[in-house]
């Protein structure tokens, strides 16, 4: 039988309708309450990941580590490409997991207001049969620029993005699986920021009998395609996962990078940064992607992505063999850092010096 793992933030806002539709699939719910300390696990054993939402944030990470945790996780299932499907503050810890940048929108955005597909979403395996525009309700004040790579599938008046597809995840910051009943626990548990908003829960309540029908029909069949990923992709078994998966690919290209920024300010130059000699967050993040890409990542990688590149900004140093001698400096270090060593540190050295190679005949 495949299981799916669902992380719940809060009481109010279990899965719903996804998990209904995944039992009726025949497919184990694993419930994970991280509000009562159930531990985040650093690897997805679980055939899929569904993260739910929540009132808190991105920027709670410090107060809340399991947020941190989760992102950590995503971003091992990213990797093992396995299906995800993140709804509200799952969608945000989605983007930041690949790097996007998440941060409080110009209002909030609560209530019923329409939803609009993009023209994307006419091929994609989970809204490819959605109706163009519907009624979706919303409960965010934190919005997400789109990943780098992703593909946006819908968008509000109020907010850009409200869906996207990265690989065989998907981050929904609306919510699809809400009943009537559901509704009214929302404008009840959170009615002081009704209140803070202006906003008249009784008429929240009173739109879903309009909605609510439509809402329940377009999310079954999202949640019905989303369950079929999920009973149908294999494992994905690549070198990547052997040298230990996301997490180990990601601690090594943040220690690549803080190795050129003390080392190797000339290659450091090349990148974007968002100060002098100090290297952007998203440009660590895509090159953690890159990494999980160039040794075996995912099998869809290079459908999604195209082949693996670096995105590097040229400016006025020239990119010569002595940056790739730099470039493999500043590696070398963060393996012996890592303390990888063995059959994976021979492997590792093989597969950057084709990196390097290509770096070193970039025009």
């Amino acid at each position: 039988m495949r299981r799916v793992l669902v992380i719940q933030h809060v009481a109010d806002e279990p899965p719903l309708a996804i998990a209904d539709v995944l039992a009726a699939k025949g497919i184990s719910v694993d419930i994970m309450r991280v509000d009562r300390g159930d531990p985040v696990p650093t690897t997805l054993a679980s055939d899929g990941l569904v993260i739910m939402g929540g009132p808190m944030g991105v920027a709670d990470t410090a107060r809340l580590p399991h947020l941190g945790q989760e992102i950590t996780l995503l971003r091992d299932a990213l990797a093992q490409g396995k299906p995800i499907l993140g709804v509200c503050l799952g969608s945000q810890l989605l983007a930041a997991a690949l790097g996007a940048r998440v941060s409080a929108g110009p209002a909030k955005e609560i209530g019923w207001h329409p939803v609009t597909l993009e023209p994307a979403a006419q091929g994609d395996a989970l809204f490819g049969a959605a109706p163009k525009q519907f009624v979706g309700f919303h409960w965010h004040g934190d919005i997400f620029e789109l990943p780098a790579g992703a593909m946006a599938l819908a968008h509000s008046q109020r907010t850009a993005v409200q869906a996207f597809r990265h690989g065989r995840a998907w981050g929904l910051l609306f919510h699809l699986e809400v009943s009537h009943a559901a509704v009214q626990t929302f404008t009840r548990v959170f009615a002081a920021e009704l209140a803070a908003e202006q906003l008249d829960g009784a008429a929240i309540v009173a739109a879903a009998s309009d909605h609510c029908a439509t809402l329940e029909h377009v999310g079954r069949d999202v949640f019905a395609r989303w369950a079929e990923l999920v009973l149908t992709l294999g494992p994905q078994r690549t070198p990547f996962l052997d040298l230990g998966g996301a997490a180990v690919v990601h601690d090594l290209a943040m220690r690549f990078y803080d190795a050129m920024e003390a080392h190797e300010p000339a290659l450091t130059a090349l990148h974007e940064c968002e100060a002098p000699g100090k290297i952007s967050r998203a440009a660590r993040e895509r090159f953690a992607l890159f990494l999980a890409g160039w040794l075996g990542g995912p099998q869809d990688y290079t459908a999604q992505h195209g082949p693996p590149r670096l995105r590097m900004r040229h400016r006025e140093v020239p990119v010569d063999a002595g940056m790739r001698d730099a470039w493999l400096r500043s590696m070398t270090l963060a393996m012996d850092g890592a303390g990888i060593t063995g059959d994976v540190r021979r492997y590792l050295d093989a597969r950057f010096a084709e990196v390097a190679n290509f770096l070193r005949n970039i025009d």
